[in-house]
């Protein structure tokens, strides 16, 4: 019985860490996709709000006071937002191959540096700062002016300069968003000044 008990609680948490590793996973995804963020954000609240009378419909005849389906409402909406989110940029990913793709020559334009805090705990749900680390990147942007952002260890950020130029290859995905497949520098060996350069396909070559 006192396992029954915990269970709605022990649900919620599953259902919290579901919704964080997919709004985690999706923006790490979104950083990869060169479309704008709003079109799959819209499509995935879309997706959440279409589903969430199932959620809010009374269960056995047990009616819910308003506060309990705000947020009942609210925590759908979360999860079934960031799932959303994942699935579509997820499944657009998965149609980028390298045998449609096209190679275009960015420059970086900004170097970015983002400082993040640590926690340590110490107890049973009490956790204290426990100072900060850095991550890095720079801002590459690419002859059409969008723009994509390529994460750094400090010894590269170091080594980057404003200006440098970048190999991106970028490949539409299934639900025909552009995605960056790879970012390398430029070859010295290499002309800068064209500014696309296309792969061949598999049958071309042959």
């Amino acid at each position: 019985f006192a396992m029954k008990g915990k269970m709605p609680y022990i649900l919620l948490v599953l259902l919290i860490i579901v919704g964080i590793t997919s709004w985690g996973a999706g923006i790490a995804l979104a950083s990869q996709t060169l479309s704008s963020r709003w079109i799959s954000l819209t499509a995935a609240a879309i997706l959440a709000l279409t589903s969430l009378p199932m959620t809010l419909r009374a269960k056995n005849g047990v009616k819910r006071s308003i506060t309990q389906k705000t947020l009942r409402g609210l925590m759908h909406v979360f999860v079934a937002g960031g799932v959303g989110y994942l699935a579509i940029l997820g499944i657009n990913r998965l149609g980028a191959t390298e045998e449609k793709s096209e190679t275009l020559i960015g420059e970086v334009t900004e170097r970015t540096r983002h400082r993040h805090n640590r926690t340590r705990r110490v107890g049973r749900n009490r956790y204290v700062p426990d100072g900060h680390y850095y991550t890095y990147g720079a801002v590459v942007t690419l002859p059409d002016g969008r723009k994509t952002e390529q994460h750094l260890s400090l010894e590269e950020y170091n080594r980057t300069r404003i200006g440098a130029k970048r190999e991106v290859t970028v490949a539409r995905g299934w639900l025909g968003m552009p995605v960056v497949i790879s970012m390398k520098k430029l070859s010295k060996n290499k002309e800068t000044g064209v500014p696309i350069r296309k792969k061949k396909t598999k049958a071309q070559r042959e």
